[in-house]
């Protein structure tokens, strides 16, 4: 698609946006994209990748790289470019020559129903986890539009946390057929795991999960002498505090 010689400015010749970091880009982003184009029926879709730096994000490509790897995923979609740009130039483009459509997951779309106004004509989101998102919305004037892409529960964080998870894979000692590694292309996998990004060694992960008992013991140890101190040591209430910091720590575990 000719991002210089763009339809008609009407719905029936919509354009969809979709920016994302694309950290790292996997079939996900690719199913949300053909979903939304068959919902909204869109003439197009323009993909942006997202420049700014992120510190939740550390240890990832570059932003040449990450554009590189999604003109590769996108290559075969008929009427899908990758901007050449970033998300402010790009939208600002688009919106002056056509009716455009904000495509966004639900884990955005959660947050961005706060706004009371929009720049975007619509706003289609791809339900690639829950199944639904309807969240109460303050904007005004803004067709709301839902689709389920195929690929479900698939997400770049999910697949970054189980790299980090997993160091074992950037030393070629632990296959990841059959796990959610195999929703990247392959030709974007090698170059992870050649360049260890998002590797991180499991001794900080340990550590931490040591202070986290650590801290947990001695709450429980300053609890128990301040109730015996006082005489209030009923077992009810110290069985509840075992509960929950138990619970607190599962949780925990299941982070990491």
């Amino acid at each position: 698609m000719d991002l210089f010689n763009l339809p008609e400015k009407c719905r029936q010749n919509a354009i969809i946006y979709y920016c994302g970091s694309f950290d790292p880009a996997h079939e996900g982003h690719l199913s949300t994209v053909k979903s939304a184009m068959e919902k909204t029926q869109a003439v197009g879709a323009v993909v942006i990748v997202a420049t700014g730096e992120n510190s939740d994000k550390p240890n990832r490509s570059s932003w040449a790289v990450r554009r590189q790897t999604a003109l590769e995923l996108f290559s075969n979609l008929d009427n899908v470019c990758v901007s050449p740009w970033g998300k402010d130039i790009t939208k600002k483009h688009l919106l002056e020559k056509a009716y455009v459509i904000n495509l966004m997951g639900e884990d955005i779309w959660e947050k961005y129903c706060k706004k009371t106004k929009s720049d975007f004509h619509s706003i289609c989101i791809g339900l690639r986890y829950s199944g639904h998102a309807e969240y109460t919305t303050n904007l005004k004037n803004t067709e709301i539009i839902y689709t389920r892409p195929t690929v479900q529960g698939c997400s770049s964080s999910k697949i970054r946390n189980y790299l980090k998870n997993h160091p074992e894979i950037y030393e070629g000692k632990s296959p990841f057929s059959g796990t959610i590694l195999d929703r990247i292309p392959r030709r974007e996998l090698d170059y992870i795991i050649k360049n260890r990004l998002y590797y991180q060694s499991k001794k900080p992960f340990l550590r931490e999960m040591l202070g986290k008992i650590k801290e947990y013991i001695t709450s429980m140890l300053s609890l128990i002498k301040d109730r015996v101190n006082k005489k209030h040591l009923k077992p009810t209430a110290l069985l509840r505090f075992f509960t929950h910091s138990i619970s607190k720590l599962k949780a925990f575990f299941y982070d990491i």
